[in-house]
């Protein structure tokens, strides 16, 4: 795939080069030649990339949390073993996904029954994580036109989007998670949303990242560039459902007769006593 009146440099293959580049000198400057290092990990597109990159500078494993039988956890498996890399595995069930949502509210303040859905995974994987840091692939849907929702909009609707979309997770969400990896005494490396990073994809033609046949189509093209081709064709799913948490919150408030956002509520009145 490439653009009119565009050069090798300017087609997806050569953004995506870029981008591998770009994320091998943004981990490089954290310093982490020689160290065990984590990776958030669902064995979709974002983290095995990074997981790929980091494990060229450093000894890297991944932690994926999800439900047994979960997509996150079948990928991961998956994308490991062709990583040749550790997976360390987090069980869930609806206990330690109410405890960890509970958590969540207290150390946050956030009742929102999404976005406390989605931190579920990153909380628990820091959680087992024994490091001081992990990394994560956050910021790669907003910047590489990661969701379903960006399908079928105009490219000035889509850039409207994309823009408010990283504006969030450059600012409430990034201090949210900030928040969540200091409780544990830890930090989170998030090498997409840095500088070089931003700037770089924001310089892109909108149409290079804007979905059409497939979402991020430069990630999958960096994965193709590593070898990882069969990763780089598989389907987005949202992390919240991908590792089945959306699922067991849902059924917990079923059984304790609320709606989710009710029972999240209360979750966040009995970790605040």
């Amino acid at each position: 795939m490439s653009f009119e009146g565009a050069s090798e440099g300017d087609s997806v293959r050569g953004f995506a080069r870029n981008l591998i580049l770009l994320l091998q000198a943004d981990l490089h400057r954290w310093k982490l030649e020689g160290r065990r290092v984590p990776v958030s990990f669902s064995g979709g597109l974002d983290s095995t990339l990074i997981a790929k990159v980091c494990s060229d500078l450093a000894e890297t494993y991944c932690i994926v949390a999800g439900a047994p039988g979960s997509i996150d956890l079948k990928n991961a498996r998956t994308s490991a073993e062709k990583l040749d890399l550790e997976l360390v595995e987090v069980s869930l069930d609806e206990e330690r996904v109410l405890e960890g949502a509970r958590e969540i509210c207290r150390i946050t303040g956030s009742k929102d029954p999404l976005t406390v859905s989605f931190e579920l995974p990153t909380y628990l994987s820091l959680r087992r994580a024994k490091e001081d840091v992990i990394i994560t692939g956050q910021g790669a849907d907003e910047l590489f036109g990661g969701y379903a929702k960006y399908e079928g909009l105009t490219a000035e609707e889509f850039d409207k989007n994309r823009r408010e979309d990283i504006g969030k997770v450059l600012g409430p969400i990034e201090a949210m998670e900030s928040e969540i990896a200091a409780h544990w005494g830890k930090s989170i490396v998030r090498p997409f949303l840095c500088n070089h990073i931003v700037s770089f994809a924001m310089a892109l033609p909108l149409e290079a990242v804007r979905p059409s046949n497939a979402r991020k189509p430069i990630i999958r093209e960096a994965l193709r560039e590593l070898g990882m081709a069969d990763v780089a064709s598989m389907p987005k799913k949202a992390s919240q459902y991908g590792s089945g948490v959306s699922n067991l919150l849902k059924k917990a408030a079923k059984k304790r007769g609320e709606s989710l956002g009710r029972m999240i509520a209360d979750l966040a009145e009995e970790g605040a006593s």
